[in-house]
């Protein structure tokens, strides 16, 4: 039988071959926008563009961002683009077939035929500013040679849809995909209280995504048909500002974990036709097409056939004892992604912003809202597909019964929500939608499917709610330092327990008692909070990285609290060759130049942090580490990635900080400029009006003649 496993992305061989220079026509477009673009530059090096038309802004922001970041982010464009393996070789093939499998260049080149010319336009100018940096700069010696198009900005943002590790059956493995290491602190936090709960009577938003903290850029959109868009931008496939604010409205977003994929057993049963499955008591014909991936070797370049198959349920991705396994992920088939962010981010208010949402392109996002009318807003959003709810979603299903056909979308209005509640507040940190503010108007659990919502509680949720329902009313300064917040919520739950069995141990073995004496006497003196030179708040850390999952199982060994404590100053003095080591001391900030392929090393330079792992202590502002090559202390990675506060006054204001700084160059002075801010928990301006942003200038000029 035909068959290969396979996945996402339709790329054909020699997809987007590079031409020897751009035309005369090609060349006299990117000059003319580039003479209706001026980008300013802020003292932190943000860009500020400007244009006349949302197509030029574009055009800037797509040339401002390449001068800044195109050698970090040509990885994820050529990944997209399903390339990977043309560069680095075996290790990309897994991934560039996966995507492969599910067609995405076909999606992509029909939706942006299908597009406006709006649309087009603005895709076209992205596709545009990236190639006049590159034909400005020569020096840019790109992996690969790729002359971009308007259409894959559509998608790119298609690929933004599928997730190898989100089906529960290990498509990794089957397709010896290699992605790179996830840390628990790639998620987020979102709050908003309304003029109600507002010192000011101006709604507040807070908005911080916790990803992987070098992808994170910021920027500023600015043209005079109404786009004025400051806010976040990562990876290849956020061509746009995804989160952020324009001055009447904001929003975040906060990842949820709906059932947006869904794996499908089918049976091919029928000698006489390799292609038959059984469906409905009969059988249907499976499609195959073939496509090949290009593979660099060390003989070079090795084109390599492949050969697919897909039901009318999704592609074939693997097997299961006889059965074959159709994989499928929610919005894939539908796009709209580019669209909805352009949409939210030119929304004037809440009735525009609504209409927005109602494209409903996202794929697994929660929306927080907040408005110069004072108004907040929570959606649990997302393209969820409509199912049998008598099935059991969470394994594979029988291609075979027409009961687990998708039936549609579940639309913006079937999804849970809140509106300006009565409490003020709302809250989401990658958490339950049933838990978003005070319990009366909460979305409640029965009212959904059970494949809706299926994310649980989470520290960072229950610490939220503890500062959102305070008594009184919050001022800005207050919501401000609240965005740092690095209380150690965990320790509420996790050491009343210890000091209670350290009791125990007392009566039944002084000795090892007494020699846990002092760090417990710490410990219950400790205010609880992260800070760079607390010893107990490492202690505690380390602590729950060894006690925290036996906690969770509700584990019954006797003394494995006791067991966990003792492991600490072992671990400490193994490490730093003392127990009484601060969590600034082993937990730092450092960037690597992707550039200079560097790695996190003790031997570098680098700022003390003062938080930890939220997903274990239960801070507000948290990070994700890895080890440096030394392997004593751990550097930031990810987590806290972008902060910003914003407050909906009548002029909006607004402070913003990222984990580095705007330039991926080494040598620039914005490579690390942030850096200290964010290490101590600071923001900085993120001016927002063509006056503040002139008042605060470090250059302005054209794409083009950014440099003499």
């Amino acid at each position: 039988m035909r068959f290969m496993l396979l996945m996402v992305l339709a790329l054909c061989p020699g997809l987007v071959q590079a031409e020897s220079g751009p035309s005369r026509s090609e060349l006299g477009r990117w000059k003319r926008l580039a003479a209706a673009v001026t980008v300013y530059r802020d003292t932190w090096g943000v860009p500020h563009v400007h244009g006349h038309t949302d197509t030029e802004t574009m055009f800037g922001m797509a040339y401002a961002r390449a001068e800044d970041r195109f050698q970090e982010t040509e990885p994820s464009y050529i990944q997209g683009l399903a390339r990977w393996a043309e560069v680095v070789g075996e290790d990309g093939v897994g991934m560039d077939t996966f995507l492969r499998a599910f067609e995405i260049e076909r999606l992509g080149r029909e939706e942006y035929a299908a597009a406006t010319p709006a649309l087009q336009a603005l895709a076209d100018g992205w596709a545009d500013g990236t190639n006049y940096f590159l034909y400005r700069h020569p020096e840019i010696k790109p992996q690969l040679v790729i002359h971009y198009e308007g259409w894959m900005v559509f998608m790119l943002y298609r690929a933004f849809a599928v997730d190898p590790g989100s089906t529960g059956v290990d498509l990794k493995a089957m397709l010896k995909i290699t992605t790179p290491e996830r840390h628990s602190e790639e998620g987020s936090n979102m709050w908003a209280v309304s003029a109600a709960k507002s010192a000011s009577g101006h709604a507040m938003l807070f908005v911080n995504p916790h990803t992987p903290l070098l992808p994170v850029y910021e920027s500023h959109w600015i043209s005079d048909q109404g786009w004025n868009m400051s806010g976040l931008t990562a990876y290849s496939n956020t061509m746009i500002p995804v989160k952020g604010h324009n001055e009447h409205l904001g929003w975040a977003l906060t990842v949820n974990n709906s059932d947006m994929a869904d794996v499908w057993e089918e049976t091919f049963d029928d000698p006489a036709d390799p292609l038959a499955y059984r469906y409905a008591g009969a059988h249907r014909r499976a499609t195959e097409w073939r496509d090949s991936v290009r593979v660099r070797t060390a003989a070079g370049i090795e084109t390599r056939p492949l050969l697919f198959r897909k039901t009318h349920h999704g592609p074939i991705l693997g097997r299961r004892g006889d059965k074959q396994l159709a994989v499928n992920y929610g919005n894939l088939d539908h796009g709209g992604l580019f669209q909805q962010w352009y949409a939210m981010g030119k929304a004037r208010n809440f009735t525009e912003f609504r209409r927005a949402l109602d494209i409903n392109g996202l794929t697994y996002h929660n929306v927080m809202y907040a408005d110069t009318a004072g108004n907040i807003f929570f959606i649990h959003a997302g393209a969820v597909p409509k199912r049998d709810t008598t099935l059991d979603w969470s394994r594979p299903v029988d291609g075979s019964d027409p009961r687990s056909d998708w039936h549609g979308y579940h639309t913006p209005a079937e999804m849970p929500q809140v509106m300006n509640p009565p409490s003020g507040w709302m809250q989401n940190t990658n958490s339950t939608p049933f838990l978003t503010t005070t319990d009366d108007v909460n979305p409640k659990r029965a009212d959904y499917p059970k494949y809706i919502g299926l994310h649980p509680d989470n520290w960072r949720a229950r610490a939220s709610r503890r500062l959102l329902s305070r008594a009184g009313k919050f001022s800005f300064e207050e919501w401000t330092a609240m965005a740092f917040d690095t209380y150690f919520y965990a320790a509420d739950r996790d050491l009343a327990p210890l000091f209670f069995e350290h009791e125990l141990l007392t009566a039944v073995d002084p000795p090892r008692a007494a020699r846990l004496q002092p760090m417990i006497d710490s410990l219950r003196h400790w205010d609880r909070r992260g800070s760079t030179t607390s010893v107990p708040a490492l202690w505690f850390t380390i602590y729950q990285t060894i006690a925290g999952p036996k906690t969770a199982r509700a584990d019954t060994t006797t003394w494995y609290r006791i067991a966990a404590l003792e492991r600490v100053p072992t671990d400490l003095i193994q490490y730093f060759g003392k127990s009484d080591v601060a969590l600034g001391d082993a937990i730092r900030l450092q960037r690597p130049s992707e550039r200079d392929r560097e790695t996190y090393s003790d031997e570098r330079p680098s700022l003390p942090m003062p938080s930890a792992e939220g997903g274990q202590v239960g801070a507000i502002f948290s990070v994700g580490t890895a080890a440096g090559k030394e392997g004593h202390r751990r550097y930031d990675v990810a987590g806290s990635a972008y902060v910003s506060v914003i407050e909906f006054g009548p002029k909006v204001r607004a402070l913003s900080i990222i984990p580095f700084g705007e330039s991926g160059d080494p040598k620039s002075p914005h490579f690390f400029d942030q850096a200290p801010l964010f290490a101590q928990g600071r923001f900085k301006e993120a001016w927002f009006s063509l006056d503040d942003i002139k008042a605060h200038l470090e250059r302005a000029y054209k794409p083009g003649e950014e440099r003499p």
